[in-house]
């Protein structure tokens, strides 16, 4: 697999967190993630920054209230979210992807480093680990890619801007235009899917019902949440086929996942 530019640092995921790899603090910029895992049930890997005087705990609860089932509840959550966190990315790793390079832009501050299904659990500040970046800011990424995918929205609309095709070993570059975080998921599907077939199964899945039949094959991988303006990117071979591309993060003020709305796009790839 190509290497990206930038700084390399290696991580692997088997729920040992080891010590992040020195300098800390790292200088500011574009630097690379090649992770992996062994285990078989997967990690949603994630990176968050937390301005000065935000605390980790203040984070943890909201993020976990965004969960909510009620709209009451996870619209404020969100919206919290929305205006105290900056989202940096991550990926959705799995065994079968074997090492996804994940390339973005460290801004000067603290990172922290999650597994976002660990975050209910009652020892979930103990796992997270932190990263302090110094140095002057950049925010655009100069990583060669073979694909880009916007995250657009006009008004109360937002969908994705992208190809029909990928390639099967390719660099993905998200670049969220909207006004809160967006992420980039890739699920392989059974010829024949449509993107109603896709929200029909979600929704059900959501709301208690019996979805109709699995529409998905095998793990999912994809960009975990950015914030708005904030790009990033990965590099991994995909198995070919069709994939449903989607985001389930929530509108900021509809509360809607995105995926039941027109964050949804079937491609083939390969």
């Amino acid at each position: 697999m190509r290497s990206q530019a930038g700084d390399v640092l290696d991580i692997v995921l088997d729920g040992k967190h080891p010590p992040l790899p020195s300098p800390d603090p790292r200088p500011a910029g574009e630097a690379t993630f090649r992770v992996s895992t062994p285990d078989a049930s997967g990690h949603k890997w994630g990176l968050v920054r937390l301005p000065a005087g935000t605390d980790l705990g203040y984070f943890l609860d909201c993020l976990n209230r965004s969960r909510s089932w009620d709209p009451a509840v996870h619209t404020r959550a969100r919206a919290e979210l929305n205006q105290a966190v900056d989202f940096a990315g991550g990926v959705t790793v799995y065994p079968s992807y074997g090492q996804i390079e994940h390339t973005l832009c460290l801004e000067p501050g603290t990172y922290y480093f999650l597994d976002y299904d660990d975050l209910a659990e009652p020892d979930a500040a103990d796992r997270i680990q932190s990263l302090r970046t110094t140095g002057p800011a950049r925010h655009e990424l100069k990583v060669p890619v073979d694909v880009v995918i916007e995250a657009r929205q006009e008004g109360e609309r937002e969908f994705y801007a992208m190809p029909e095709r990928l390639p099967a070993e390719c660099t993905v570059l998200l670049r969220n235009l909207s006004d809160h975080p967006q992420e980039v998921v890739f699920n392989r599907v059974h010829d024949g899917t449509t993107a109603d077939d896709v929200r029909d199964f979600v929704l059900a899945f959501r709301t208690g019902g019996t979805p109709p039949g699995n529409v998905f094959m095998g793990a999912p991988t994809g960009l975990m949440p950015i914030s708005s303006g904030r790009e990033s990117a990965m590099r991994l071979r995909f198995p070919p086929g069709r994939y449903a591309v989607c985001s389930y993060t929530s509108h900021g003020r509809t509360g809607r996942s995105g995926v039941l709305e027109e964050m949804l796009e079937i491609v083939t790839i390969g």
